[in-house]
């Protein structure tokens, strides 16, 4: 036996044409890889037929031109229906290779698996189609060369699985990608062409498919052929993956749009604040995190701010919007982190405090409100003073969101009733006893302004022996119609609408006073005539 003679202008320009097409053929791989991830499941299943047609159809080329390149001392032609059938085997090969790689999560262990069948399978390709070529006698195998061509072909397909990966999971530059492709694609030629090395053909051997596929014609027709159909592969994926970047730009920006109508739905054009929609949904959402344990309780404050209709009626529309875009920001600074208020109607604010349970950290939160509200505001030329009305709901004592909007708005309506420029906790029977608690509140403050109230002073003394240790001031309302009003009664009313700081600050000047004026009766007793 003697080795293949090699005509060596033939070979190479041969051979550099086939290693084209398997370059060209694997790159178009990555690309048929990425349309199918990109697209649904209809849609990348067509891509990734057509895309297995193409890409078998380059390989099964670049197998038939390797062989082609062999110049023997005889004219040998290629036996057509060998050729085609290895075609199928060639677009079967692609696909799973295809498949495969666009799987995302598949196993590494199946990846090994397919990549050694796929060389197998690429190996057998070229055996197919030099079984095309029919000598008598027949041609022998070098196992040593179709080894070498193995394990060349298995080392192309794992470093472009591994490539093909890295680049998936981050997009390189083209220059780097065509690299990559170029090293695979070497690997590729070079096993193919070791197969066909591999094949020994036996002194005074006769080609009986001489008449049959051979030439250069046949070199530049398949070449011609199929690069022209890769090329429109690949012009069709480049325009499948414009239209799909278009779509998705055209998805983000009506999801942009979308958003921006959603924002502007559940926000107040005129304070920028949340409207009630938008607070009614999120206090929801907060609503249903406090049902958990490790989250604390949620506190509404309805806040209405007295005066503004009467401001809107007499200076005009534009003095009331002036004045609630001062009180916007007033309002948000008393607030702290996590603190949400939002606008509710025109003269309204409505405020989610979640964590705050204590009442009388509620009732600091009420004051500093109130005094925002209450500083002047000094709009074209015209110092405005209004006051607000202040509603307070809290869980767990209203159990559920509507329950919380609803108990804010009836505390909210009995501050008003009380006249308004006061905060009002909302309790449990509030509808049966709330007439009552306003008459009496609004009693109980002009008491603190008239000297209604009086201090009677108990003695303290030590059990032991029985020594004054002190007083204990006792303070207790005369009314002029109700007569004397027990404490029981007065004080969960000063509690509830704000009034206990006040009534607690005349307590402390009337024990004062009443001490001043006992010391200076003591001193005018004992000072010398």
């Amino acid at each position: 036996m003697s080795p293949p003679y090699l005509d060596a202008h033939f070979q190479l320009s041969t051979l550099l044409l086939g290693w084209a097409l398997g370059f060209y053929a694997l790159f178009l791989q990555g690309t048929v890889v990425r349309c199918v991830r990109r697209n649904d499941r209809d849609a990348g299943l067509g891509w990734w037929l057509g895309g297995a047609l193409c890409v078998g159809t380059g390989f099964w080329a670049q197998a038939l031109l390797n062989l082609a390149a062999l110049q023997l001392p005889i004219r040998v032609g290629f036996v057509a229906p060998v050729v085609l059938a290895a075609w199928m085997p060639a677009v079967v090969i692609s696909a799973a290779a295809i498949g495969m790689q666009s799987r995302l999560h598949l196993p590494l262990r199946l990846r090994f698996i397919g990549g050694v069948l796929i060389a197998v399978g690429l190996c057998l390709l070229t055996f197919i189609h030099a079984s095309a070529i029919v000598f008598q006698p027949s041609v022998a195998w070098d196992v040593g060369r179709l080894i070498g061509a193995l394990l060349l072909t298995l080392a192309g397909c794992l470093l472009g699985s591994l490539a093909l990966r890295r680049s998936l999971a981050a997009e390189p530059p083209w220059w780097r990608r065509c690299l990559l492709v170029l090293g695979v694609s070497a690997l590729f030629n070079a096993g193919q062409v070791c197969m066909a090395w591999a094949m020994q053909v036996p002194t005074g051997a006769e080609s009986l498919s001489v008449e049959h596929l051979a030439g250069e014609g046949l070199v530049q027709v398949l070449f011609g052929a199929v690069m022209l159909l890769l090329i429109m592969g690949h012009l069709s994926m480049r325009l499948d993956a414009r239209a799909q970047r278009r779509q998705q730009a055209l998805a983000d920006s009506l999801q942009a749009a979308q958003a921006a109508l959603d924002a502007a739905a559940q926000h107040d054009p005129l304070t920028g604040l949340l409207n009630r929609a938008g607070f009614e949904r999120l206090l929801h959402q907060r609503f249903e995190d406090a049902s958990a344990p490790a989250v604390g309780p949620l506190c509404v404050m309805r806040l209405h701010v007295d005066g503004v209709r009467t401001l809107t009626e007499t200076y005009g529309h534009a003095h009331g919007d002036q004045l609630l875009r001062h009180l916007a920001p007033r309002l948000q600074a008393a607030l702290r982190a996590g603190d949400v208020l939002a606008q509710a109607e025109s003269d309204e604010f409505l405020l989610l405090s979640p964590g705050r349970s204590d009442e009388h950290e509620l009732a600091q939160l009420a004051q500093r409100l109130s005094a925002a509200v209450h500083a002047p505001c000094l709009i074209d030329g015209h110092e405005l003073t209004v006051s607000a009305s202040i509603g307070i709901a809290r869980y767990p004592e209203s159990f559920n969101a509507r329950l919380l909007l609803s108990h804010a708005s009836d505390a909210m309506l009995t501050a008003r009733r009380a006249g308004g420029g006061v905060y009002c906790f909302h309790r449990s029977g509030e509808d049966q006893v709330g007439v009552d608690q306003v008459a009496l509140q609004r009693d109980l403050r002009h008491a603190i302004a008239r000297d209604e109230l009086t201090l009677h002073f108990q003695p303290k003394l030590r059990a032991g022996s029985g020594e004054l240790s002190g007083v204990e001031a006792l303070l207790r309302w005369q009314h002029p119609v109700r007569g004397l009003v027990s404490p029981a009664t007065f004080i969960p009313v000063a509690e509830r609408f704000g009034l206990i700081g006040e009534l607690g600050l005349w307590v402390l000047e009337a024990a004062c006073r009443q001490e001043v004026e006992r010391v200076q009766q003591l001193y005018r007793g004992i000072r010398p005539a």
